[in-house]
């Protein structure tokens, strides 16, 4: 039974090691600076082919152009009710964009916009 015992933690031990993993080639980009928290990202594709990332930020959403990875260009923010998380997710070309915040008389509930 001891010999078992012993087992089952030295077996406990070896599983709580990690090793890290090589990047995969993995390389930055491009990067863009904003001045408040971000929460949430979601990738669009036009159909032109080129690409945005959708941004959820503390103050509102944001549209990036990123089909120059290496110069992001913010397109267009659209300000909303100030909340800590905002989620993004598309369909076919709208953008739906909801959020857990509430300010007094502005309840934004969600947000479509047409891409």
């Amino acid at each position: 039974m001891k010999k078992l015992v012993l087992a089952g933690l030295l077996l406990s031990a070896a599983c709580t090691v990690s090793v890290a993993q090589d990047s995969l080639a993995m390389n930055k980009l491009g990067h863009l600076s904003y001045p408040v928290q971000l929460n949430d990202v979601w990738g669009y594709t036009d159909a032109g082919g080129n690409e945005y990332a959708l941004v959820g930020a503390r103050s509102g959403f944001s549209i990036v152009d990123v089909t120059n990875p290496a110069t992001p260009v913010e397109l267009h923010f659209i300000p909303g009710v100030y909340s800590t998380w905002r989620d993004i997710k598309t369909w076919s070309h709208y953008a739906y964009v909801v959020h857990d915040g509430y300010s007094s008389g502005t309840p934004d509930g969600i947000m479509i916009v047409d891409m």
